[in-house]
């Protein structure tokens, strides 16, 4: 979810002085047993207050001025015919008070200027120090298609974005070049329409946060973009009905012994079947989640879940003693008092803590408690895979200062670009393996995809396999039905790749 601009964020703190400012006057009131006019006009204004800072959390993620909305409105009748740019500047690695301040607003008003003179003054406003948003009617609106509008707002984008870093390659100063400018360009779509002019305001707002997180200078809104930012809307309107949790469900993905091909353990992962009808993955909800405060009840409730799940398996029958159960966990969720209530679960369950494997995201092992925690859990039997070397910075201080049972490696990437002999991947991959060993940790490859990345971790030495190649993560009833059928083992060359062995 798009974090609130600092515009918000000033809006806020004027609310609040004023409501401490009624508060104080409510309660001199009281003291000095003023009048009931002056007590009730206090206790009014605070209240009032109340509501309207709590009312900030349905506005826009950035401050709008009378003069901007009026603008806005004023261009709602015209609003399939236009596409809007949203235009953000922040610095490169360094903090706003690092730069020169007088200097980055003449850059500010230069970028304006630019884009006054491009897009016409009608077209273009200033809505922050370092904000600016354009709306432009596309050419011929009524004849255009919406590939053909697509293109354009990308050659514009583009246009935009080069005459913006030439002037700030201009500067002489070594910190304003310094300055990063990201750019959403958006338009109202196919499937998902907007249904009023601010709606495509934030669509082009979210698009530029999207770029600033794909490390991009623009991007213009696709299907998946709008598709994206539908859902995060759907997400947050779901987090605030009553019993949401009771719509999280574990899903189970098989983990392979290697040699065997049997079935040896199961990762758990979180699946929110929205509404009831839509399964969305936790790449969706996860930062909405963080951001609402409902993590640490997804862990709790996927954690419990998961724990039921299995013992309904092996009292059934279709997992073994000793079958692996691996879990990811936030660093929310790894806190004081954390520990007992998981052993308390494993009893309540009849399982086993050295058959409960915590899967923890490298990210968050620099957090003092989470590394405590991770002790205390190893102590009482737990063990701990690393989800680490994946499209991420690996922080390999906190690889140091704490200890793992299996280091997981995401094995997606491998081959994926057409590797010639004398790439370096393969070499990467057979030391990362080669360190494990030395270090006597278990190694589990996941993300196999294909018959060439499962026989590349085969050879390496990966003690697990796990990915989409076996089956992709499913829902309860289905991995009863997976156990049934492959309780034996996985036959590959007659039920897996079939198509890949031919």
């Amino acid at each position: 979810m798009v974090s609130r601009s600092g515009g918000m964020k000033n809006c806020r703190r004027v609310w609040l002085k004023f409501g401490i400012a009624c508060l104080m006057l409510l309660v001199f009131g009281l003291w000095q047993s003023a009048s009931i006019i002056v007590v009730t006009t206090a206790t009014l204004l605070f209240f009032c207050m109340v509501m309207a800072y709590f009312q900030e959390d349905g506005e826009t993620p950035f401050a709008l001025s009378k003069s901007i909305r009026k603008w806005l409105v004023a261009n709602e009748d015209e609003m399939e015919s236009l596409f809007c740019i949203f235009v953000e500047s922040s610095p490169k690695g360094l903090f706003h008070s690092v730069l020169d301040h007088e200097n980055l607003d003449d850059l500010y008003q230069n970028i304006l200027s630019e884009m006054q003179n491009y897009f016409g003054c009608a077209h273009v406003r200033r809505i922050s120090r370092d904000q600016f948003v354009v709306l432009k009617e596309f050419p011929s609106a009524q004849s255009i298609e919406d590939t053909q509008k697509t293109q354009y707002q990308r050659k514009v984008a583009h246009h935009i974005s080069e005459q913006i870093q030439n002037i700030i390659s201009s500067y002489d100063e070594r910190a304003m070049q310094l300055v990063e400018i990201s750019i959403g360009c958006a338009a109202s779509g196919i499937r998902y329409r907007v249904g009023r002019i601010e709606e495509l305001l934030e669509l082009a707002y979210f698009t530029m946060k999207s770029a600033q997180e794909e490390k991009e200078q623009f991007l213009v809104a696709d299907e998946s973009i709008r598709a994206r930012k539908f859902d995060i809307e759907e997400c947050k309107v779901g987090f605030l009905k009553k019993h949401w949790e009771q719509e999280f469900n574990p899903f189970f993905q098989p983990i392979v012994d290697p040699n065997s091909f049997r079935v040896v353990g199961l990762e758990s992962l979180a699946r929110w079947q929205l509404g009831g009808f839509r399964i969305l993955s936790a790449q969706v909800f996860k930062d909405l989640a963080y951001e609402m405060h409902r993590i640490s009840t997804i862990d709790t409730t996927i954690i419990r879940k998961t724990f039921a799940a299995v013992k309904e398996l092996k009292d059934e029958g279709l997992v073994p003693y000793g079958f692996r159960v691996v879990i990811n966990v936030s660093a929310v969720s790894l806190t004081k008092g954390s520990v007992e209530r998981l052993c308390d679960w494993v009893a309540q369950y009849e399982l086993h803590p050295e058959h409960i494997e915590f899967d923890i995201k490298d990210t968050i092992l620099s957090d003092p408690e989470v590394s405590d925690s991770i002790s205390a859990l190893r102590t009482k039997g737990f063990r701990i895979a690393l989800d680490a070397f994946d499209e991420e910075a690996f922080d390999l201080k906190a690889f140091f200062q704490n200890n793992f049972d299996i280091i997981k490696l995401n094995f997606s990437l491998y081959g994926v670009k057409n590797w010639s002999s004398d790439h370096q991947g393969p070499r990467i991959f057979d030391s990362l393996m080669d360190m494990a060993q030395h270090l006597q940790i278990e190694t589990l490859a996941k993300g196999i995809e294909s018959r060439m990345q499962l026989d590349a971790a085969k050879e390496l030495g990966a003690a697990y396999l796990q990915g989409n190649y076996f089956t992709p993560p499913i829902p309860l009833s289905d991995f009863r039905n997976f156990m049934q059928k492959y309780r034996e083992g996985l036959y590959l060359d007659a039920y897996i790749g079939a198509s890949e062995l031919a």
